[in-house]
């Protein structure tokens, strides 16, 4: 990848074809770098801009996204879902640490949050864009494959901060009715236990983590709340359908124990 541009086609290696081994001639050596995409400045400002508020969670995407080119009269219908579509798309460059790329599901993901309309979603987008994502779908799928786990938190920083007046010069501010943004999602998933009343354990994860939820439960809690024919898979399909929209996930209260969880989004 360069300044402006990067290859679509990744290969295992590059291959070089020599006119001549005779050391007294010129040797001409062709490097086969597969399809090269540019990426013009004003996409990359717009691709970084996302990438910003969607590590801070505030704000509204719709005005990047269509400075990249796409299809408003198509992103229109689907506006309520831009903030829950770019938090899960943009995930890899927003957790600190190395991310483990196979537990991502952002197809299964995207489909729960945009439903019927995910045609709407995927035919919106500009023409360049489809090399790009090719570009992008090539390299995590070698880091699938060699299991390599990199930060892409860490790669990306580097890039906002050299842009960081530009982006900020970029009005992203969230609409009144809020419609859509980052200001309209939960932004903390917890988990409160309690015994004959009184508060025993309260957690507090980022929102994000509610996509691990059957995770946080343990295996002990998870019978409890499978004895009482709680699906959580089922769960965080309606938090995706719902768009992360602050909502209690679910309540256990058992008589018998004095015992009490509950769980939910703000």
């Amino acid at each position: 990848m360069g300044p402006t541009g990067l290859t679509t086609a990744p290969k295992s290696c590059t291959t070089s074809k020599r006119n001549s081994t005779t050391a007294a001639k010129p040797t001409v050596v062709l490097y086969d770098y597969g399809s090269v995409v540019s990426i013009s400045h004003e996409h990359r400002l717009a691709l970084l801009k996302l990438l910003d508020i969607t590590r801070q969670e505030s704000g509204d995407p719709y005005t990047a996204i269509a400075a990249l080119g796409f299809n408003q009269n198509l992103l229109s219908p689907i506006r309520p879902s831009l903030a829950a579509l770019c938090r899960t798309l943009f995930e890899p460059f927003c957790r600190i640490g190395r991310y483990d790329l196979s537990g991502w599901r952002r197809g299964e993901r995207v489909d729960d949050i945009v439903g019927e309309d995910r045609w709407n979603f995927r035919m919106s987008g500009p023409a360049p864009l489809i090399l790009l994502m090719r570009a992008f779908r090539g390299l995590t799928y070698y880091l699938e494959r060699l299991r390599a786990n990199v930060s892409w938190y860490v790669a990306a920083t580097p890039h906002l901060g050299e842009h960081h007046d530009a982006l900020d010069r970029i009005d992203a501010s969230a609409a009144p009715d809020q419609v859509g943004t980052f200001d309209a999602m939960g932004k903390h998933l917890r988990i409160r236990v309690t015994e004959n009343g009184a508060t025993k354990v309260r957690l507090t994860f980022p929102g994000p983590a509610v996509e691990n939820l059957r995770e946080l439960m343990g295996d002990v809690l998870l019978d409890r709340i499978s004895s009482k024919g709680i699906d959580i898979d089922e769960i965080v399909r309606d938090v995706r359908g719902g768009l992360y929209r602050p909502r209690t996930l679910f309540e256990l209260d058992e008589t018998a124990s004095a015992k009490g969880v509950t769980v939910r989004i703000e």
